[in-house]
């Protein structure tokens, strides 16, 4: 009998988790921009939406309500299930979304041949605080990043937060910038980027680090502030 309880209790379990529905905010952003033609489509609740991403900026936030295995397909048909007797098509791309975190960045990178992967990074409030920073380094090689009094080493493909107490300082409106590259030569890294940066202590920050697209360019930055998700609306008949 309490076999019988106990296998029960397990498929009620196993039941709840499968209807348990995960809800975020997504953030998309495109590295090196989508590839030509690039079209795709996710499932959000009950609806098939279009997904966008561009290397220009973040897309706007995304409401997500669903599975934490967040996939993109080629066309809203192929959500549909397949006839008896086929499976489904694969789908573009796959990534399993963190767990409790309200806000989310996808990016979408190019991985050659028309294929796109994504990769899901935590940018919540309560990982990325005000005058933070998030920094991915894209380069080909080691970098060194001097902000301030604060300094940082990344390798190809790593990313860190950056953060300082002077960062939430809100008189702190502007701080030396200096870039350094390990271009083979880890004891002399190369500068190739001193500047004032100009600093706001309340915006949360992803600093995206590229190798430059023309010789005798030092390198590529792209700086954006991340927004705290919205509070979702009110139900109807419920007091604000």
């Amino acid at each position: 009998m309490i076999r019988k309880f106990l296998i029960l209790l397990g498929l009620l379990t196993c039941t709840a988790v499968a209807q348990e529905k995960f809800q975020t905010t997504l953030i998309t952003y495109a590295l090196g921009g989508p590839p030509g033609g690039f079209k795709a489509f996710f499932r959000n609740g009950e609806e098939i939406q279009p997904f966008g991403a561009n290397g220009s900026g973040l897309g706007a936030p995304i409401r997500y309500t669903g599975s934490r295995k967040f996939e993109i397909r080629a066309s809203e048909e192929a959500f549909a299930p397949p006839p008896a007797g086929q499976q489904a098509p694969p789908p573009l791309a796959v990534v399993e979304l963190p767990q409790g975190v309200d806000n989310i960045l996808l990016i979408a990178a190019d991985a050659g041949q028309g294929k796109i992967r994504l990769l899901a990074y935590d940018v919540s409030a309560k990982a990325l605080k005000g005058g933070d920073y998030k920094i991915f380094n894209f380069c080909r090689t080691p970098i060194e990043m001097n902000l301030g009094k604060k300094k940082l080493t990344l390798r190809p493909a790593q990313n860190e937060i950056m953060s300082d107490s002077s960062y939430q300082d809100p008189t702190n409106r502007g701080m030396e910038l200096i870039i350094y590259r390990y271009d083979g030569t880890v004891r002399n890294p190369t500068p190739v980027k001193q500047t004032l940066w100009e600093h706001f202590s309340t915006k949360r920050w992803v600093m995206f680090l590229f190798d430059p697209k023309h010789k005798g360019e030092g390198i590529g930055i792209i700086c954006m502030n991340v927004e705290p998700p919205r509070a979702a609306p009110a139900a109807a008949g419920t007091a604000p």
